[in-house]
């Protein structure tokens, strides 16, 4: 007999792996001797992860100043919305929040990709291209 599992982490709930399990391989496929199961089909980790034994949609965040289109030299981009803590990588480096907002700006030309994380909440990409 196969089961629809969802295997989490049971500090933050965040998905760690999900399918369809033979019986007698659950253990074999456990990803850590802490993660917890619970029954489900299709969980996207993404989009979802597990609170208090529930399968439930990662909330998204409210931001505010990405931009739609390009950005001069020097031009800065602030971007709130962002609750303290959360993480903003990109090609520079890592950046924590602390003050619920990013200001970046740069003096060279290209495409710039930002990844913003923040568990539960569903993780942003985005694309800067800044222009003479």
């Amino acid at each position: 007999m196969r089961t629809s599992l969802v295997f989490y982490d049971p500090v933050d709930g965040r998905i760690l792996t999900s399918g369809g399990y033979a019986d007698v391989d659950i253990e074999l496929n456990r990803p850590t001797p802490e993660s917890l199961t619970i029954e489900a089909d299709n969980a996207d980790q993404g989009t979802q992860y597990v609170q208090e034994s529930v399968l439930v949609s990662r909330p998204e965040l409210s931001l505010v100043g990405i931009p739609t289109q390009g950005l001069a030299i020097n031009e800065e981009m602030v971007v709130t919305g962002l609750p303290v803590g959360t993480e903003v990588h990109h090609q520079e480096g890592m950046t924590v929040i602390d003050d619920g907002s990013l200001e970046w700006s740069t003096n060279t030309p290209g495409k710039y990709f930002f990844r913003i994380l923040n568990f539960p909440h569903q993780e942003v990409f985005f694309c800067v291209q800044v222009e003479l």
